[in-house]
C-alpha cells in the first residue's frame, strides 16, 4: 500500500486592507455588525460606523432603518470631520452628541436653518439608540 498524504488545513495570513471612509460602512448594511453584549448592545470596541450599522439594522420598520442610516451617515461623517479621522465607538461622548444637537438645532436644516422640531426629535431618538448600541446607555439619557 502507498503512503497517506497529509493535508495542511491552515490558512495563509490575510493582509490588512486600507480603512474605507467612515460612512461607506453604513452603505453595506448587514455586513459590518458589531458583537452583541449581554444586554443586546454592541461592544464599545471598533468603528462607530460599524456600531451605527448595527443600530440602524436593529430597527424593525424598513423606513426607520433607512431614516436611521441617513442620520448615522451624517453624524459619523460630521464627527469624522471634527476628529480628522474615522470615529471609534469610544469617540461617542456627551460633548460630541451635544455639539451635534446644537449644530442641527441652529443650522442643520434646509437653507442653513435649524431642523424642524419633529426632525430633531427623530434624530435624537436615533442617537439614543446609537448610544445604547455603543454600550453607553447613560448617554442616551442625556439626549432626552
Amino acid at each position: 500500500m502507498g503512503e497517506l498524504a497529509t493535508i495542511d488545513h491552515t490558512l495563509p495570513p490575510v493582509e490588512p486592507v486600507g480603512q474605507p471612509p467612515a460612512a461607506s460602512l453604513l452603505v453595506d448594511r448587514g455586513t459590518h455588525l458589531g458583537f452583541p453584549d449581554r444586554d443586546g448592545g454592541a461592544t464599545a470596541v471598533g468603528s462607530l460606523a460599524m456600531v451605527a450599522t448595527l443600530a440602524a439594522q436593529s430597527r424593525r420598520a424598513p423606513k426607520t432603518r433607512a431614516d436611521y442610516t441617513r442620520i448615522y451617515t451624517r453624524f459619523v461623517d460630521w464627527l469624522a470631520g471634527q476628529l480628522g479621522r474615522p470615529p471609534q465607538a469610544a469617540d461617542l461622548t456627551e460633548v460630541a452628541l451635544l455639539a451635534w444637537r446644537n449644530q442641527r438645532e441652529t443650522s442643520g436644516g434646509r437653507a442653513g436653518h435649524g431642523l424642524a422640531p419633529s426632525s430633531l426629535r427623530t434624530e435624537l431618538a436615533a442617537l439614543r439608540v446609537l448610544a445604547r448600541k455603543a454600550g453607553q446607555p447613560a448617554l442616551a439619557l442625556e439626549l432626552l
